[in-house]
């Protein structure tokens, strides 16, 4: 069902994106590449009752994928643009995921009132790592945890290394990173 899930999910992304831009279609061949990124990431983070804060959701990665395989999670999508936002939230509809929600707002103007507990934020390709530190004091979250897919380089960095540990996990033939960091460190 979650595999099925996935290609409707494709499916819709690409049908979509005949009308509105969501996804780049000069960056059609890494695809499949951000979606299995996005499996692995929920795969890192768990399927159990979580509270999961995606940043600058954009075409739905990860947060589709995050609703489909992490089905006792709830997901809130946040994406100040528009034409992003509706398209997430029709993919929850259309794809049958209660779990997911999606607000159209800056992140910058969230504040933890508005979002309740959050157990994990997601931050695929929202802003630099170190400048999602910023946005997260701004929105005034001191728990959980934060899981950002990084790039070789970024987990090579010193300058990510001294806010960040790194964890590797192999899904597939592939060889996915991602930068993590417990809110509540100083």
């Amino acid at each position: 069902m979650k595999q099925s899930q996935i290609e409707a999910y494709v499916g819709l992304l690409k049908d979509y994106n005949e009308i509105t831009n969501v996804y780049s279609k000069s960056a059609y061949d890494r695809l499949g590449f951000h979606i299995q990124d996005s499996v692995c990431l929920a795969a890192c983070i768990g399927n159990s009752p979580k509270q999961i804060l995606d940043l600058g959701s954009g075409s739905g990665m990860p947060s589709v994928i995050l609703a489909i395989q992490n089905d006792q999670s709830e997901i809130t999508a946040v994406e100040s643009r528009g034409r992003k936002a509706s398209f997430i939230k029709d993919c929850g509809k259309q794809l049958g995921l209660a779990n997911l929600r999606v607000l159209n707002v800056d992140a910058n103007t969230l504040r933890p009132e508005r979002l309740g507990r959050v157990d994990v934020v997601t931050a695929k390709a929202f802003a630099k790592p170190l400048d999602v530190l910023t946005v997260i004091s701004k929105i005034g979250l001191k728990a959980g945890k934060l899981w950002i897919p990084a790039s070789t380089t970024q987990c090579e960095d010193p300058g990510f290394l001294e806010k960040y540990r790194v964890h590797e996990a192999k899904w597939g033939d592939e060889l996915y990173r991602y930068l993590t960091r417990n809110l509540a460190e100083k």
